[in-house]
């Protein structure tokens, strides 16, 4: 399970908001996956989000995602 963190203003658009933050990952190291994210195929399982309390109320949304990455050695 993966865990996006999105702005309010992306409420209304949530799927492409998604997209949009994992092709932001594309072929570039990324140290919680200790590796480079070559592909994705997320599938979301339901419509609903946590709001995370603060200043700026970011909402997290997750979903599973198949990921292809390449492995730093």
């Amino acid at each position: 399970m993966r865990v996006v963190y999105l702005h309010p203003s992306k409420a209304k658009k949530v799927e492409p908001a998604v997209y949009r933050e994992l092709s932001s990952l594309l072929f570039k190291f990324n140290e919680a996956l200790d590796g480079v994210v070559l592909t994705y195929e997320p599938k979301f399982s339901s419509n609903l989000a946590k709001i995370l309390p603060g200043i700026h109320p970011y909402f997290g949304v997750k979903f599973e995602a198949k990921l292809l990455n390449a492995i730093r050695r």
